[in-house]
């Protein structure tokens, strides 16, 4: 379910891979941390993510 919806996103079969990669060395809940982090980051520095 998730990766169909990452690939409906746009992401590609390498991204969905790295997330698989990322999961399995650090865990969920440090990929969670992550994410949370770089959307911090990335709201500060004036990114557009959408």
């Amino acid at each position: 379910m998730h990766t169909q919806r990452a690939l409906g996103g746009g992401a590609s079969i390498d991204d969905v891979r790295d997330v698989l990669r990322f999961n399995a060395r650090f865990g969920a809940t440090r990929a969670g941390q992550a994410w949370k982090a770089f959307h911090a980051h990335a709201a500060e520095a004036g990114w557009d993510l959408t």
